[in-house]
């Protein structure tokens, strides 16, 4: 079973018949977008379905003083938050963290799809308020949360999430991000991100090791970042 139809399994009760349509369009012109290439661009018509089903990628928006403010991470089974069928033209980019798998699915099969199973649209449905409860845990993370309150949320968010679409089981997961764009995510600087994970791990509540974050304190880490996962888990 493939990491959109464990994800979506959990918004809704889907047949077995429902699970054989996602793991077929999981498989549906699968395509490999390397390391930072761009998987939508902003400004360019919005045409396609993006379902991840390897890789990460990440959501931003660039000024025109050069800053760059990232939005929100995309994981294995997470599908793009564009759809084509109510938004014509991408107002942000989203480009490969990784080496991405993405099946891009036309509008009219996904469509037919969600015709064809109410189950499989509620779960979808679903989704979409997960996506838009996140957005409102980053702003607030950037808003009101200082930069270890924001931190710690973010790893907890990443380990729960990962968790969900059964891409890790345990405590250790890597986490494919460099200080520069932790920063961009938590709108702090390099200098100040390197700090604030220093001060995880001088609390004892995570550790870092070749490129992977391994959670040693889980509810230490909860109550760090006021961590509340009943916003990704709403169905």
């Amino acid at each position: 079973m493939n990491h959109l139809t464990y994800r979506l399994r959990d918004f809704a009760d889907l047949s077995q018949s429902d699970c054989d349509v996602l793991d077929r369009l999981s498989e549906t012109n699968r395509t490999v977008f390397e390391r930072g290439s761009s998987v939508v661009s902003e400004g360019e018509p919005v045409e396609n379905w993006h379902v991840f089903y390897d890789g990460w990628a990440y959501h931003s928006k660039q000024l025109e003083n050069g800053d760059r403010q990232i939005v929100g991470l995309v994981i294995p089974g997470d599908i793009c938050g564009l759809n084509p069928a109510i938004v014509q033209r991408a107002d942000h980019t989203v480009t490969a963290l990784t080496r991405c798998e993405v099946s891009v699915i036309d509008r009219k099969t996904m469509k037919r799809t969600l015709e064809t199973s109410s189950s499989i649209d509620r779960a979808m449905q679903v989704a979409t308020f997960e996506i838009e409860a996140i957005q409102r845990e980053w702003t607030t993370n950037v808003g009101h949360r200082n930069a270890v309150e924001g931190m710690a949320h973010l790893i907890c968010e990443m380990h729960f999430r990962l968790r969900q679409a059964k891409v890790i089981d345990g405590d250790r997961f890597a986490l494919p991000l460099t200080q520069q764009l932790i920063g961009d995510c938590l709108a702090i600087s390099v200098v100040h991100a390197n700090r604030t994970l220093s001060e995880l791990r001088r609390l004892g509540l995570i550790a870092v090791s070749g490129g992977a974050i391994i959670i040693l304190d889980l509810d230490g880490l909860y109550e760090a970042g006021h961590f509340d996962p009943s916003y990704l888990n709403i169905s």
